[in-house]
Formats: structure tokens, C-alpha cells, sequence
């Protein structure tokens, strides 16, 4: 009975990440999960087009006896942004004393639970759930982790991401304030001192273009040229992707890893 129980309450977790449909199939048919519970925003959005929800879908899960709903307009990540946590809470415990007994999978879009708006749903579900996220090894292959494991990484992503913030902060106030004094009562500039190697002038290159050309700018305007020249330089120090060099399932993995790039498009074109 307690077997029973357990698996009545079991909830499974997932997130879509090139893998074939028919793995998805024979995992979860493995797992014996009677239903799937697609919360995404945008069910037919991504690149795994085998995995759009819609009918093929919904017929492919009831080949192996797996049943499909869609909550997405409910508990997709903008529903969820718009709504308070008791709100979810209570919609969940709604929803889930409607399911049928059985382990349950929430699909998602990302493939690891930590980048995904189900991890906050997964730890809104009532305390008597038992919550473990699948994520794929590799093609073929997944793996569990336990919902603590995957609320640990997600608050170490936080964290590293707020402290990076936090120092790329104090860079730009640096900066600012060494362009401030240097640009301070000057508003006269000439050549020669815009490339002076004085360790009181401004560093690189954009900035001291930018002092140049500042040489004949009223207070504001030249507020936003300090601003623009910050914003070059922190550029500048950003690793570089080139589009022609980086392949498309390569871009998908950076697009999502949190980091910031230089991207060098074609057409001479930077983002």
C-alpha cells in the first residue's frame, strides 16, 4: 500500500532538449506515468517540432497509455509571472485533485529544471508530492534529481549571476566616475588630450573618441556620451561569438546559459 501511495503522489518533471519523441515515450512508458502536463507558455515554440503539443502529440502519449492535458494558459511563465504564489498554490491543488491516481510529468521547455518556470511550480505543488526532475544524460540516456538538488542549483545561479551583476555594477560606477572627473570643467577638449596615456584620463580607445567629440557638448548631452562610452567599454570585454563560426544547436546552448556575449552578425552588424 505504501508503494501504491507513493506512486499515486509521484511527480516527474522535464524539459524538452533534442532528443527524439520516441525516447520521451519509452522513458516516461518506463517511469509508468499515466499523464503529461504540458506547461508551456507556448506549446509549438523551440526547435523540437516532434514535441509541439497538439494532436500528434496527445496520440503519440496514448500509444504507450500516457495521457495529455495542456495547462499552459494557466501555468505557463506568464501566467505564472502575473500571478501570486498562494494564487498558483491554489490552482495546483485544484488541478491535481482532478488528475487521475498515477505519476504525473510536467513538460516544460527548458532542459534543465533550474532554468525552467516549472521548478517554481514543482515547490508550489501540496507537500504530500514527491517531486524529482528528469534530465537527459544524452541522447538516449536521463537521469533524476531531487527537487532540493535542483532548487540548490538554481539559488547558486542566482547568486553567481547577482554577484556578477553586483561587481559589473561598481565597474560602471568606476568608470563613471573616473569620466566625470576627467570630463569635469572641461567641456573645452583638445586633440592631444584625448590620447594622452595619463592614468586620469578614461581607459580605451571609445572613450577617448568619446571625450573628442564631447568637447563642444552641453551638460546633458554630454551626461549621455559618458553613458555611451560605458556601455563601449563593457561591450568590448564580452567573450565573441561569430554567427558564421557557431552552429545552430551550439547558439541554442549559449543563447540559454545565462552568460552574456558580443555577437558579431553579418552585414558588419553587432548585438
Amino acid at each position: 500500500p505504501n508503494m501504491l501511495v507513493a506512486a499515486a503522489n509521484q511527480l516527474y518533471t522535464i524539459g524538452t532538449w533534442r532528443v527524439s519523441r520516441k525516447m520521451y515515450l519509452w522513458h516516461l512508458s518506463q517511469l509508468t506515468v499515466r499523464m503529461v502536463i504540458d506547461v508551456r507558455g507556448n506549446p509549438r515554440a523551440g526547435r523540437q517540432v516532434d514535441m509541439y503539443g497538439g494532436k500528434e502529440l496527445t496520440r503519440a502519449l496514448q500509444s504507450v497509455g500516457i495521457r495529455y492535458e495542456y495547462w499552459g494558459d494557466r501555468l505557463g511563465e506568464e501566467a505564472v509571472e502575473a500571478q501570486s504564489e498562494q494564487d498558483l498554490r491554489r490552482i495546483l491543488k485544484g488541478m491535481l485533485a482532478a488528475c487521475s491516481p498515477g505519476p504525473l510529468c510536467i513538460l516544460g521547455h527548458m532542459h534543465e529544471p533550474n532554468k525552467c518556470h516549472r521548478l517554481l511550480l514543482s515547490s508550489l505543488v501540496p507537500s504530500e508530492w514527491t517531486v524529482l526532475h528528469l534530465i537527459w544524460s544524452d541522447h538516449q540516456s536521463i537521469c533524476t534529481v531531487s527537487h532540493s538538488e535542483a532548487r540548490d542549483r538554481f539559488a547558486a545561479d542566482r547568486d553567481f549571476f547577482l554577484a556578477r551583476k553586483a561587481a559589473e555594477e561598481r565597474n560602471r560606477m568606476e568608470d563613471r566616475a573616473l569620466a566625470v572627473k576627467s570630463f569635469a570643467n572641461k567641456k573645452t577638449v583638445t586633440s592631444s588630450s584625448c590620447y594622452r596615456s595619463d592614468a586620469s584620463q578614461p581607459r580605451g580607445w571609445r572613450r577617448a573618441q568619446m571625450a573628442h567629440a564631447a568637447r563642444q557638448l552641453d551638460d546633458s548631452e554630454m551626461a549621455v556620451a559618458i553613458a555611451a562610452a560605458s556601455v563601449a567599454d563593457a561591450a568590448a570585454k564580452l567573450p565573441v561569438l561569430t554567427w558564421a563560426d557557431v552552429s545552430a544547436s551550439e547558439w541554442e546552448d549559449r543563447l540559454r546559459d545565462g552568460h552574456a556575449y558580443r555577437i558579431l552578425l553579418p552585414w558588419d552588424t553587432e548585438l
